[in-house]
């Protein structure tokens, strides 16, 4: 995948099958880190606080399904991968996961599940941090394009130059720790 680790979100009722999971991927996906909640309502709130790589829910959970999950996953990021892995599968299930959405489908019983899991959810992270790049470098190049126009445009100096300094932060992926200053003519402008 990449040399960073690859944070998944394990939601998993059966602490028997979340443990194997984890022990499996230890070894077949070493760089995933698990973070395993048993409910739905525990997944949307470690979402709302923290940042994950991709999700793996199980069909059936305490509190509701886990096609649910990803619906509601699906309108915070369309994006993110999530792979539904259920215990008693049918192809009506996973024709449903894939119209909700579901990056992909994996049954609980499968000869080499964790394998696959291992391997499925290296090829959907590296799919999805190479599309957030690219929408980063999207971004800045907007960015930069618009502060061209901003020094090209027929206005005063001082007005270029004040948009200018607001106008950079605001298109990099990290504003806090981009700082524009611009010096002309002995007068400063941040």
């Amino acid at each position: 995948m990449t040399d960073q680790p690859v944070r998944v979100l394990h939601v998993e009722p059966d602490e028997d099958f979340a443990a194997t999971a984890a022990e499996s991927l230890r070894r077949f996906a070493p760089e995933v880190a698990l973070d395993r909640v048993a409910h739905a309502a525990e997944a949307t709130d470690r979402l709302d606080a923290d940042t994950y790589d991709a999700v793996v829910a199980a069909g059936d959970l305490p509190d509701g399904s886990g096609i649910a999950l990803l619906a509601t996953v699906r309108e915070a990021d369309p994006d993110l991968p999530f792979l539904l892995v259920t215990g008693t599968g049918s192809e009506a299930v996973a024709a449903e996961a894939v119209r909700e959405g579901a990056t992909d489908y994996l049954r609980k019983g499968e000869e080499g599940v964790f394998g696959t899991l291992a391997a499925r959810l290296r090829t959907a992270v590296t799919g999805y941090r190479a599309e957030l790049a690219r929408r980063e470098r999207s971004k800045e190049l907007a960015t930069l394009h618009a502060a061209n126009a901003i020094l090209a445009a027929d206005r005063p100096l001082d007005d270029r130059l004040s948009e200018l300094a607001t106008a950079l932060p605001a298109g990099w992926r990290r504003p806090e720790h981009t700082a524009a200053r611009i010096r002309t003519d002995g007068r400063s402008c941040a």
